[in-house]
């Protein structure tokens, strides 16, 4: 399928599903498909899934951003809903993104990389580097705080070809 078609059928599926969601999952779902275009046009042929990803993730953070700022952070219906913890798929991904997205710097320019989405915050430290295989490898260690929680992650990756930090 060449990039119109993909980027067709994205749009196909977020015009489907809009018609289910409030304005805030609109925002954020068309910030996803709107990054994953971009990303793919923005990348060379053999980076296209991982430019789409990466748009995708920005996108979605960015569109649910904005969406929050029109709206004024939400609506009464919102504060009441927010004092029952749910679980909450877009929230989950942007807080996801946000973090995989400071993983990549951290590990690019060696050095701690703090993230913040939506309350979830956190920072990923790189700790350990080798090479493994011809690529340049790093150990992380990712400490996060969200709605009174906190947690830790280790793990490591490998710089690949095109750039992009994959995890082992």
């Amino acid at each position: 399928m060449n990039k119109i078609g993909i980027v067709l059928a994205g749009i196909s599926v977020f015009a489907l599903a809009a018609c289910e969601m409030d304005d805030e999952s609109v925002s954020t779902l068309g910030g996803a498909a709107i990054g994953a275009g971009l990303g793919m046009a923005v990348s060379s042929d053999e980076d296209k899934e991982e430019g789409a990803l990466i748009g995708a993730g920005l996108g979605a953070i960015i569109g649910n951003s904005l969406a929050n700022q029109r709206s004024g952070g939400g609506n009464q219906q919102a504060s009441t809903q927010a004092a029952t913890p749910r679980y909450d798929q877009s929230r989950y991904d942007g807080v996801l993104s946000a973090h995989n997205f400071a993983m990549q710097t951290a590990l690019e320019n060696n050095a701690p990389e703090r993230w913040r989405y939506q309350g979830a915050s956190g920072t990923v430290y790189p700790t350990n580097s080798w090479v493994e295989y011809g690529l340049r490898c790093r150990g992380f260690d990712s400490v996060w705080s969200d709605r009174g929680q906190t947690g830790t992650e280790s793990g490591s990756a490998c710089r690949q070809p095109n750039g992009f930090w994959k995890q082992n």
